[in-house]
């Protein structure tokens, strides 16, 4: 069997101790990277989201679980929490490094990181951080390969802090729970300015 690998944060991501067996959880996204999730489209501009809803929107990619067919993300302080966050992934060790060669490739200078699609001027290059932020280039890269990434909508591995308040969690039998999620947290991710982590 392949080596399931997490690729976390340093500085602002804590291990909370969940009772669940992360590379099973892993496995049943279905698909060889699963990124954590968040309300804030981070780096993406305003004119890129709008580019982006004239194609149908920020896509919806495979871990989306929910049976509410009115708005199946959870909502978090007035926003869904559906885009991809680059704080925390977990991935197959072969597809980790096929998608760090693709990123490194031509010193950068490829689709994902200096030539991303979802930044078309220089001005949104400089708004977008291209080339100075992992997070776009990620975005582009899922966009690229939704047959190879899952985003963890429900907080099943990673929970993404930002905008959530402190009143949304309490102990619950020797784990840390989440209300809006309905389950413990694995990784939580003080993302954005949040404190949470």
């Amino acid at each position: 069997a392949e080596k399931v690998v997490f690729l976390v944060d340093f500085f602002d991501v804590v291990w909370l101790g969940c009772k669940r067996d992360l590379v099973s959880t892993f496995q049943s996204f279905g698909r060889s990277l699963v990124f954590s999730v968040e309300a804030r489209p981070y780096p993406i501009t305003n004119a890129s989201l709008n580019r982006l809803a004239q194609r149908g929107g920020y896509p919806m990619l495979a871990g989306l679980r929910s049976l509410n067919a009115k708005n199946p993300f959870t909502v978090v302080n007035k926003k869904n929490y559906q885009f991809l966050n680059s704080g925390c992934i977990a991935g197959y060790a072969g597809a980790m490094a096929q998608a760090a060669e693709r990123m490194l490739s031509n010193t950068w200078d490829n689709k994902y990181v200096l030539h991303s699609r979802l930044a078309r001027t220089p001005t949104e290059r400089k708004l977008m951080l291209v080339g100075k932020d992992d997070q776009i280039a990620w975005h582009t890269y899922a966009l690229e390969h939704r047959d190879e990434v899952a985003l963890d909508y429900g907080a099943e591995l990673f929970l993404s802090m930002l905008d959530f308040k402190l009143s949304q969690f309490k102990l619950k039998r020797g784990e840390v729970w989440a209300e809006p999620f309905q389950r413990s947290v694995c990784f939580a991710h003080g993302n954005g300015a949040s404190n949470g982590a």
